[in-house]
């Protein structure tokens, strides 16, 4: 007995070893699964081209039964149907070999299943469970028998012979033949280099070899393709010739999908100068008037606030905005423009000032996003106050210039008199 036992447990220790190996295999293998649920109570897989019933019939009979079952069934629209067969895809021989794939139910169970655990696992199928279910091919030296494919829902799946006469569960399949197939070409291009580009391709989630442009043929069922979010150099993803805006595309038809690759359009910095209240540009105002400004490239009908300050001789990035003078906050309109808008009212302090727009709000003046005037006197300033001259002091300066001038007059065309 305790021979017995030993022997047990490295059956066991064998099996689950080869479970693993089995598994590893099953999980590299490129074949892709793909059940597709038809909406008429079947399913396609489209790795092998048959045709299963969507839920489990829970029907239980012997093998002549379901032989014939099967064989009378008409179910959408479909009178074909057969029981799985438990030959090898490629031989046609009986396929007896733990965990193999290479058989209908393996196939289904392995590869499109995921060899399941639970019965949940199944889906879209439902109603699958632990069991053994009838295949259609008997024992070809005992006419007695036939195989039923055993499914463990605990990592152990095989065909196995049974007699005829056991009752055990069924259900039905039909030959579709083979899935279409496609070819598509991945491509990628730069539009800011003007240029068609190689990048890495990843289909199904799993990286390739090849980069773009590249032919994928012979495909069926559904794929995705991605390309990284930036190319060589930096430029990032727009979107495929299809429209689609995320670097992952879906395809399960033949074309060239092309990806682009663009770099960012760099925001217009928006501007803002002094002028009058017309909009005219102005950059000298005397005591008694109101400075106002207008600018362009801005958010459309957002909120900007916009200080008056004295002249910066340079302004750098990142530095804090000086004390203003004056600031109000104005709206733009929906093109993104402020309208001559009143930034400073009389009366005026003499000197030279700077308008800034703090574009983000953050209190500090920020190269190419903030907008400035403060250029326009003496290269470092926006604007400049002027004193008044009083009318009565132009007056008197035009009543000197008058007697200036008669002055000179006379004295050229006085007239001269003879000496005596």
């Amino acid at each position: 007995m305790g021979i017995r036992v030993l022997l047990i447990k490295k059956k066991h220790v064998l099996g689950i070893i080869l479970v693993a190996i089995t598994m590893s295999l099953a999980l590299t293998n490129p074949v892709r699964a793909a059940l597709i649920d038809n909406s008429d109570g079947t399913v396609t897989d489209d790795d092998t081209g048959l045709m299963w019933l969507l839920a489990n019939p829970m029907v239980s009979k012997t093998w002549d039964e379901a032989v014939a079952w099967a064989d009378n069934l008409v179910f959408a629209g479909h009178d074909d149907w057969r029981l799985p067969s438990a030959n090898d895809l490629t031989t046609g021989l009986p396929d007896t070999t733990w965990w193999s794939t290479n058989n209908e139910w393996g196939h289904l169970y392995a590869i499109e299943w995921h060899n399941p655990a639970y019965p949940s696992d199944t889906l879209p199928m439902t109603g699958y469970s632990w069991g053994y279910y009838w295949t259609g091919t008997p024992d070809p030296s005992d006419p007695s028998k036939a195989y039923a494919f055993f499914a463990s829902f605990d990592g152990i799946w095989l065909n196995n012979l049974h007699p005829k006469s056991e009752i055990l569960a069924c259900t039905a399949v039909r030959s579709v033949g083979p899935p279409p197939t496609y070819d598509v070409t991945i491509d990628a291009y730069c539009n800011t280099e003007a240029t068609a580009i190689s990048v890495d391709i990843t289909m199904d989630g799993a990286p390739t070899v090849f980069n773009t442009p590249h032919a994928f043929t012979g495909l069926t069922g559904t794929h995705t393709f991605t390309v990284p979010a930036t190319d060589a150099n930096d430029h990032p993803f727009k979107q495929w010739n299809t429209g689609e805006i995320s670097t992952t595309i879906t395809v399960n038809s033949a074309g060239t999908y092309t990806a682009s690759y663009e770099a960012a359009r760099r925001p217009l910095v928006p501007v803002i100068e002094s002028s009058d209240s017309t909009g005219t540009k102005k950059d000298s105002f005397l005591l008694g008037e109101a400075v106002y400004a207008y600018g362009s490239g801005y958010s459309p009908s957002t909120s900007y606030h916009i200080f008056v300050v004295n002249d910066v001789v340079t302004w750098s990035d990142g530095m804090t905005i000086p004390a203003p003078v004056s600031e109000i906050t104005v709206t733009s309109d929906s093109s993104g423009n402020i309208l001559p808008s009143p930034v400073w009212g009389p009366p005026l302090t003499l000197g030279k000032y700077d308008i800034v727009v703090d574009v983000n709000g953050n209190g500090k003046y920020d190269v190419g996003v903030d907008a400035l005037d403060d250029s326009d006197i003496e290269i470092t300033a926006g604007f400049q106050v002027i004193p008044e001259v009083p009318f009565g002091t132009i007056m008197t300066l035009f009543s000197m210039i008058i007697a200036f001038v008669g002055f000179l007059g006379f004295k050229r065309f006085r007239p001269k008199f003879p000496q005596q």
